[in-house]
């Protein structure tokens, strides 16, 4: 009997962590949950890199840059099924997008001090990686 209650006790405390943690991610089935299955992330503070075998969701980076100076960015996206877009942006304002199976590399230099934002969404993305480092000089 003594069993079943502290069974029934550790049940219940597990569902009412699920359902915090649900609520808080904005609920079952929102944008805001990300899933991910066989993801190794490798992230720094200047890359963003993982393999996956399905991802879905964003990923977000501010980068300030100094007047004159030079901000460059290299990029690999590499995906078998879905869609992965990378945008740089200023002001909300996007200044360049890549595309699943995109790689290069983009220089920005500002004339005033700038906030870049990079973000990168997966949607139901597989089998594939991305990596995104970038400098400041």
């Amino acid at each position: 009997m003594k069993r079943n209650i502290i069974f029934g006790t550790a049940a219940f405390m597990m569902l009412a962590t699920v359902c915090m943690w649900l609520t808080a991610c904005g609920g079952a089935g929102s944008s805001g949950i990300t899933v991910q299955i066989g993801v190794v992330e490798n992230n720094t503070p200047t890359q963003l890199s993982a393999t996956f075998r399905e991802y879905s969701g964003a990923k977000t980076k501010d980068i300030t840059v100094e007047a004159h100076q030079t901000l460059t960015i290299d990029y690999s996206l590499k995906s078998e099924d879905g869609s992965i877009v990378f945008n740089v942006a200023k002001d909300h304002e996007t200044l360049f997008t890549a595309k699943a199976s995109d790689s290069g590399a983009k220089t920005f230099t500002p004339s005033e001090k700038t906030i870049y934002t990079l973000a990168l969404e997966l949607s139901k993305a597989t089998d594939g990686e991305f990596a995104i480092t970038w400098s400041v000089d």
